[in-house]
């Protein structure tokens, strides 16, 4: 089931006894903390791991731009809706970014990046909606001055169903098996060879 930001909202009100919430067009000062508070708690959650539902691979742009250092040759453009990398193909570890705008680096060789984006909220699984409902009850909790020890049991659930949603969303990814331990192996040959 697909969750709105003002349902998202909702939940997390009743989760602290307020009730719920119909308009985040409200004067209530608590709901438009949680309004106002939302978006950077999503995107805050989503750069907190590297969730699947939300990673993107695009081609960057070659900019006709030079470099402001002479250490690198060339300046790539980041995907518009860029929030965290993950990785870079062909693999490379000669490259900054900078600004969360522009890749720079020393290879001109067509670059893909591997990012976490912000995917509309009515689009997240509810495993991930579920988690980021019991993180903004806890923060409206801690904001509006509730007891303490509410304020630690939601803390405590929200990072229950962070983990949970992290399970869940590991399984978008097969697993590969190790095809060699040259460490290990290296051990096991000098234990019987009599090394150390």
């Amino acid at each position: 089931m697909a969750f709105t930001k003002v349902q998202i909202v909702s939940r997390a009100f009743t989760l602290i006894g307020k009730g719920s919430v119909i308009s985040l067009d409200n004067p209530d000062p608590l709901v438009q903390s949680a309004s106002d508070n939302f978006d950077m708690m999503y995107e805050s959650s989503l750069c907190d791991a590297n969730w699947r539902f939300a990673t993107g691979i695009q081609q960057l742009s070659l900019l006709n731009e030079s470099p402001v250092v002479d250490r690198w040759k060339y300046i790539y453009a980041l995907p518009s809706n860029f929030l965290k990398f993950i990785n870079i193909y062909p693999r490379t570890y000669d490259f900054e970014l900078y600004a969360n705008k522009k890749l720079y680096t020393n290879s001109n060789n067509p670059k893909w990046m591997e990012f976490i984006f912000q995917p509309d909220i009515t689009l997240v699984p509810s495993y991930f909606s579920r988690y980021l409902i019991w993180e903004l009850a806890a923060f409206l909790a801690t904001s509006n001055a509730q007891v303490k020890d509410l304020t630690n049991y939601l803390d405590s659930k929200a990072a229950y169903f962070k983990a949970v949603a992290m399970a869940n969303d590991a399984q978008n990814r097969p697993q590969t098996a190790l095809q060699s331990n040259p460490l290990s192996e290296v051990r096991y040959v000098g234990s019987m060879t009599g090394g150390a």
